[in-house]
Protein backbone atom coordinates (compact mmCIF):
# COMPACT_ATOMS: atom_id res chain seq x y z
CA UNK A 1 0.00 0.00 0.00
CA UNK A 2 1.02 3.51 -0.53
CA UNK A 3 1.42 5.92 2.01
CA UNK A 4 -0.53 9.10 2.37
CA UNK A 5 1.81 11.39 2.10
CA UNK A 6 4.16 9.93 -0.11
CA UNK A 7 7.77 12.08 -1.31
CA UNK A 8 6.44 14.21 -4.03
CA UNK A 9 3.01 15.05 -1.57
CA UNK A 10 5.39 15.62 1.51
CA UNK A 11 8.11 18.25 -0.86
CA UNK A 12 4.61 19.64 -2.33
CA UNK A 13 3.45 20.08 1.33
CA UNK A 14 6.39 21.52 2.48
CA UNK A 15 6.09 24.36 -0.32
CA UNK A 16 2.60 25.50 -0.06
CA UNK A 17 2.54 26.04 3.43
CA UNK A 18 5.77 28.65 3.54
CA UNK A 19 4.12 30.40 0.28
CA UNK A 20 0.44 30.28 1.82
CA UNK A 21 1.90 32.14 5.15
CA UNK A 22 4.20 34.21 3.23
CA UNK A 23 0.93 35.31 1.09
CA UNK A 24 -1.37 35.91 3.97
CA UNK A 25 0.45 37.68 6.45
CA UNK A 26 2.79 39.46 4.48
CA UNK A 27 0.78 39.90 0.57
CA UNK A 28 -2.26 39.52 1.07
CA UNK A 29 -4.80 42.81 0.42
CA UNK A 30 -5.50 43.32 3.99
CA UNK A 31 -1.86 43.39 5.36
CA UNK A 32 -1.13 45.90 1.94
CA UNK A 33 -3.65 48.14 2.95
CA UNK A 34 -3.70 49.90 5.69
CA UNK A 35 -6.88 50.09 8.28
CA UNK A 36 -7.54 53.64 6.43
CA UNK A 37 -11.24 54.50 8.63
CA UNK A 38 -12.30 54.60 12.39
CA UNK A 39 -15.81 53.15 12.71
CA UNK A 40 -17.28 55.04 16.04
CA UNK A 41 -20.59 54.83 18.02
CA UNK A 42 -21.50 57.76 20.35
CA UNK A 43 -24.11 57.61 22.82
CA UNK A 44 -25.56 61.14 23.06
CA UNK A 45 -27.02 62.64 25.70
CA UNK A 46 -30.35 63.47 25.62
CA UNK A 47 -31.73 66.39 24.17
CA UNK A 48 -28.68 66.95 22.29
CA UNK A 49 -29.79 66.81 18.31
CA UNK A 50 -27.36 64.48 16.09
CA UNK A 51 -25.11 67.52 14.22
CA UNK A 52 -24.58 68.61 17.99
CA UNK A 53 -23.22 64.97 18.84
CA UNK A 54 -19.42 64.80 18.77
CA UNK A 55 -17.06 62.83 21.26
CA UNK A 56 -16.51 65.65 23.59
CA UNK A 57 -20.03 65.57 25.04
CA UNK A 58 -20.96 62.03 24.33
CA UNK A 59 -21.73 59.93 27.28
CA UNK A 60 -20.03 56.78 26.08
CA UNK A 61 -18.16 55.96 22.60
CA UNK A 62 -16.72 53.01 21.10
CA UNK A 63 -14.32 53.38 18.31
CA UNK A 64 -12.59 50.26 15.94
CA UNK A 65 -10.33 51.03 13.01
CA UNK A 66 -11.67 49.26 9.51
CA UNK A 67 -10.55 48.75 6.42
CA UNK A 68 -13.00 50.53 3.95
CA UNK A 69 -15.46 53.17 4.07
CA UNK A 70 -18.13 50.36 3.90
CA UNK A 71 -17.97 48.55 6.49
CA UNK A 72 -18.00 51.69 8.97
CA UNK A 73 -21.94 51.55 8.84
CA UNK A 74 -22.11 48.28 9.86
CA UNK A 75 -19.37 47.64 12.49
CA UNK A 76 -20.86 50.78 13.89
CA UNK A 77 -24.10 49.14 14.44
CA UNK A 78 -22.53 46.80 16.03
CA UNK A 79 -20.04 48.78 18.56
CA UNK A 80 -23.61 51.00 19.27
CA UNK A 81 -24.80 46.77 20.90
CA UNK A 82 -22.05 47.72 23.38
CA UNK A 83 -22.95 51.44 24.51
CA UNK A 84 -24.96 51.98 27.70
CA UNK A 85 -27.90 54.13 26.51
CA UNK A 86 -30.55 56.10 29.16
CA UNK A 87 -33.73 56.79 28.28
CA UNK A 88 -33.90 59.31 25.71
CA UNK A 89 -30.08 59.27 24.76
CA UNK A 90 -29.30 58.67 20.93
CA UNK A 91 -26.93 56.32 19.05
CA UNK A 92 -24.74 58.19 16.34
CA UNK A 93 -22.73 56.39 14.28
CA UNK A 94 -19.74 58.02 12.81
CA UNK A 95 -17.20 57.02 10.03
CA UNK A 96 -13.79 59.00 9.84
CA UNK A 97 -10.80 58.96 8.01
CA UNK A 98 -7.66 57.71 10.22
CA UNK A 99 -4.92 59.93 11.01
CA UNK A 100 -1.46 59.07 9.52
Amino acid sequence: MRSILGPWRLVALLLVVPAAWVYVWLLSPAQASPLGFVAGALACPAGVEGPDCSATNATDIAQVPVTNEGECGLVGQVLGTRLVLAPGQRLKITCARRKS
